[in-house]
C-alpha cells in the first residue's frame, strides 16, 4: 500500500526514528499508526538487547537546582557524536526535569517514572533502537538543603550541585560550584572523609617515607603530615580558593557570612559519576573514577597524580597544584587544565553565566 509522507513525518515526530525506519514500520503495519509505533519500539528493545554488552563511554551530564533541592543526571551513549546531538541532549533534559519534579529515591525509581505515558526505562530502550547505540542512565543523584546551586560546564561533560546550610549571594554560590568543578573534592570537610580512605592515605604516607629512608619511629608522624596535605587538597572547605589562593574556601565563606557553610556536594564527570556527599553521612560508594579504574583509592596514590585532567582521561602529574592567580586570564588557564576545555572569557564569572 502507498504510505503518505505526512504519515511518515507524524511517526518520525512521535518516535524520533529515521524516515526510512518509519516508512518500513508503516508498510509492515499496513498503515496502522499505533501498530507502526509498536514495531519501532520492539525493534528498539531488540537492538538494546544486542548491544547490552557494549560500553557506553560518552554521554551528557546535566544538573538543575532551585530553591531547596537539586538533581544530577548522566545519560550515556557510545560515541561523542551522539552525545552532542540535540535530540539526545533534549532527551537527557527531559529525564532531568522529571527527576527534579519528582525527586525519586534512587535511579531505579527514576527509570520507573513516565514521560509522555511511557517509563523512562522503556524510552531509553526505544531510543537505543532509533539511534543504534547503547544508551544507559549512568547516574542519578539528588540534594536537599536550605539553599542550592547547580553548575554545568560547557560541553555537558561535567556538572556539580552544591547544597548550603543557608541562602547566600548568588555569586558566592557560583564560586563554590565552580570550585567543586575545577578541584573535584572528595568530601566537604576532613571529618567527612571515610575511614578507609584515611587508612589508605596513612599507609601510602608510611610507605613513601620508608622508601625515602626515614627512621621507622618517624613514619607515623610523617604520614600524618601528608594526610593533612591530602585534606587541604581533597576536601572542599580546606582547599585553597581558586580565585584567591591565599584563603581557603572555609575562610571565603566566613568572609561572606560567618555562619555560612557547605552542607552537601554532588558532582558528575562525564559518564563516570561521583557520588553525592553529605556533611553528616557519607555513602560507602564514594568514587572518583578515571576511564577504567576506581577512584579514591587509585587517585590518592602518588599525590593523586593519576587523576584525570581531561575528558579523555589522560593522566598528568601534579595536575592539582593551585595557581596563585586572580586575573581572568589566569583563572581561565587554571580551570581549563583540569576541565580540558578552552574558553574566551572577559571576566571571571563568564564560565557560569
Amino acid at each position: 500500500m502507498e504510505i503518505k509522507a505526512a504519515d511518515v513525518m507524524k511517526l518520525r515526530h512521535a518516535t524520533n526514528a529515521g524516515m526510512m525506519d518509519c516508512k518500513k514500520a508503516l508498510q509492515e503495519a499496513e498503515g496502522d499508526f499505533d501498530k507502526a509505533v509498536d514495531i519501532i519500539r520492539k525493534r528498539g528493545l531488540i537492538v538494546a538487547s544486542k548491544r547490552a554488552d557494549r560500553e557506553a563511554k560518552e554521554g551528557c551530564v546535566l544538573a538543575h537546582a532551585e530553591g531547596k533541592k537539586g538533581v544530577l543526571v548522566s545519560l550515556n551513549c557510545e560515541t561523542d557524536f551522539v552525545a552532542k546531538n540535540e535530540n539526545f541532549i533534549n532527551f537527557t533534559k527531559q529525564i532531568l526535569d522529571t527527576a527534579f519534579e519528582n525527586m525519586p529515591a534512587d535511579k531505579d525509581a527514576l527509570l520507573a517514572l513516565q514521560i509522555g505515558g511511557r517509563s523512562i526505562a522503556d524510552q531509553i530502550s526505544e531510543q537505543t533502537g532509533v539511534i543504534g547505540e547503547k544508551l544507559e542512565l549512568a547516574y542519578y543523584g539528588k540534594i536537599e538543603a536550605e539553599a542550592t546551586i547547580a553548575y554545568i560546564h560547557p560541553g555537558n561533560k561535567l556538572a556539580t550541585v552544591i547544597g548550603f546550610n543557608k541562602d547566600a549571594d548568588t555569586q558566592v554560590k557560583k564560586d563554590i560550584a565552580m570550585q567543586a568543578a575545577a578541584m573535584a573534592p572528595i568530601a566537604v570537610d576532613k571529618n567527612d572523609v571515610p575511614q578507609e580512605v584515611i587508612a589508605h592515605e596513612l599507609e601510602i604516607g608510611r610507605d613513601k617515607a620508608r622508601e625515602e629512608g626515614k627512621p621507622e619511629n618517624m613514619l607515623d608522624k610523617i604520614a600524618e603530615g601528608r594526610l593533612n596535605k591530602f585534606y587541604q587538597e581533597s576536601t572542599l572547605l580546606n582547599q585553597a580558593f581558586v580565585k584567591d589562593a591565599k584563603q581557603t574556601i572555609k575562610a571565603y565563606l566566613a568572609s561572606q557570612d560567618k555562619d555560612l557553610t557547605v552542607f552537601r556536594i554532588g558532582a558528575c564527570l562525564k559518564y563516570k559519576a561521583d557520588c553525592l556527599r553529605n556533611r553528616h553521612k557519607i555513602s560507602n560508594d564514594i568514587r572518583m573514577r578515571n576511564r577504567h579504574r576506581t577512584a579514591v583509592f587509585d587517585l590518592t596514590a602518588e599525590q593523586r597524580n593519576d587523576t584525570s585532567v581531561a575528558s579523555q582521561y589522560i593522566s598528568k602529574a601534579h595536575c592539582r597544584k593551585l595557581c596563585r592567580a586572580v586575573s581572568s586570564d589566569q583563572l581561565n588557564h587554571h580551570l581549563t587544565e583540569p576541565l580540558a576545555r578552552s574558553h574566551d572569557v572577559g571576566r571571571v564569572d563568564c564560565l557560569v553565566c
